[in-house]
């Protein structure tokens, strides 16, 4: 999960003052409205793109955002990433 979030806020905080908008891709195993991260821990997928809403990223308000969540809905695969 740390690197997910670690990626989200690395991103979050640069300046996108000449971005024209924002394009985030997430290829992942999960479940309705949430994604597994690498470590098996789930998150909902809004908390993905509440990080990027203009209160959160100023220099991102107004503009597109445009979110890519490819998932894997496999029980068998999950339950060996848990372990």
């Amino acid at each position: 999960m740390k690197e997910i979030y670690f990626c989200i806020r690395l991103v979050r905080f640069e300046d996108h003052t000449d971005a024209d908008c924002l394009v985030v891709a997430v290829m992942t195993h999960g479940e309705r409205n949430t994604v597994y991260c690498g470590d098996g821990i789930q998150i909902p997928v809004n908390i993905i793109w509440e990080y990027f809403e203009a209160h959160n990223c100023p220099t991102l308000g107004g503009k597109p955002k445009i979110f890519l969540i490819q998932v894997i809905f496999n029980k068998i695969s999950i339950n060996k990433m848990k372990g």
